[in-house]
């Protein structure tokens, strides 16, 4: 869109450039055309076109390769009627068709095949009427001057295909300093707040730590332990958010994935009660991470698949640890509604949320950043259900481990 809009801008330029250049052209006319005359009226209509695709440029949303090809067509087809007013092949106009060419490679921003198209309409327009009007005293002039303006296009489609890669750097790279910024700005944040909550939950857990003593059921005493577990994790992520939010510190260790994800599901377990939770661990090895961070983002993708589900009487949530070659690939898939496509593309964009003003909108974006960080990546995917499936992929470490058996139950 970015691009499009450039070339928009470019064309609307290229337009005032070129409707002078083919008047002023009309004094040559004057001394090498007998039809000059002619040629005045052609020269008048063709820049009154070009001022035409000027307005089109700027109230329609017409193709910009479109818009370039009127400007080329206008100027190759005024070169090859004074070409022919004027001597033919052997008319000095002929070469004039090498400014149509530079003007294409210099005055618009465009990708290679688009350079391409442009470049062949100018040739063909140019070059080929001539052919078969051609003398045998005139092939060998016609021909040289044909080689010399096709080696300016090789010439003009290389340097935009060189354009055009530099142009994707410098979006990449102003893509990644908003990113450092917003990074920056959103660990400023996470100092302060993990500064205000960390008395708080100093509280809880001192709360957590007097029940110790106390006799409990069972059922209660499952739930202590998941509770004094959430309360450590969160300590944890208070930790990071306090050193402002670097999703990378170093503090990486050699961790067991299946635990992990055993962990995450005890801390989701009420948001997944209404949800019958399926585990599938296959054998894999030991994979290098902070284990804080890569939990957060399982519990994070474990909340989303129980708001996905909702209360559905089938709700169903699968948990996946499997290997993909030198990957490790954990999957978190829902029969839910599913994402559709169009959300997919933006659904790891800072603040773009899908649930109102329920929803932060950072939530997943954090989740890829921390994936992005340990050298994965976090993707999204319909599931054969229909509903979404999350792919955490992180790169591997350590040899293979026993396998744990697959189980399932009700959260």
């Amino acid at each position: 869109m970015e691009l499009e809009e450039a070339q928009r801008q470019a064309v609307r330029w290229a337009t005032l450039v070129t409707a002078p250049l083919l008047m002023a052209f009309g004094i040559a006319d004057r001394f090498l055309s007998p039809a000059w005359r002619a040629l005045l009226v052609v020269r008048v209509v063709a820049a009154a076109g070009l001022l035409g695709v000027r307005w089109l440029a700027r109230s329609t949303r017409a193709p910009p390769l479109f818009l370039a090809s009127l400007v080329v067509g206008a100027f190759a087809v005024v070169i090859d009627l004074a070409s022919f007013s004027s001597g033919g092949a052997r008319s000095p106009y002929l070469t004039s068709l090498m400014m149509v060419l530079a003007g294409i490679s210099a005055l618009l921003p465009l990708r290679p095949a688009e350079a391409a198209v442009l470049h062949v309409e100018a040739l063909a327009l140019g070059l080929a009427p001539h052919v078969r009007l051609l003398a045998s005293a005139d092939r060998v002039i016609f021909w040289s001057r044909a080689l010399y303006l096709v080696g300016l296009s090789v010439i003009g489609v290389a340097g935009s295909a060189i354009m055009d890669r530099l142009r994707r750097r410098v979006h990449a790279a102003r893509d990644e300093v908003g990113r450092q910024l917003g990074l920056a700005n959103l660990g400023a944040l996470a100092a302060g707040l993990a500064h205000e909550l960390s008395q708080p939950l100093a509280y809880v857990a001192a709360e957590l730590d007097l029940l110790h003593d106390a006799p409990l059921p069972a059922p209660a005493a499952e739930g202590l332990r998941a509770a004094e577990a959430g309360v450590e994790r969160m300590r944890a992520i208070f930790e990071s958010m306090r050193n402002g939010a670097r999703f990378d510190d170093g503090e990486r260790r050699d961790v067991e994935l299946a635990g992990e994800l055993d962990a995450a599901l005890a801390l989701a377990r009420r948001e997944l009660s209404s949800a019958t939770v399926a585990r599938d661990y296959a054998p894999l090895p030991l994979v290098s991470c902070q284990p804080t961070l890569v939990g957060q983002v399982i519990v994070n993708l474990l909340v989303n698949a129980a708001h996905a589900v909702g209360e559905r009487p089938d709700a169903r949530v699968t948990v996946r640890a499997r290997r993909d070659g030198a990957r490790a690939l954990v999957e978190v898939e829902d029969n839910g509604a599913g994402v559709p496509l169009e959300v997919r593309a933006r659904i790891f964009e800072p603040f773009f949320t899908t649930k109102g003003a329920g929803g932060s909108g950072i939530g997943l974006w954090i989740c890829a950043e921390i994936a992005r960080s340990h050298g994965g990546e976090l993707t999204v995917h319909e599931s054969p259900g229909g509903g979404a499936l999350f792919r955490l992929a992180l790169p591997l470490h350590a040899p293979p481990r026993a396998p744990r058996a697959p189980d399932e139950d009700a959260a």
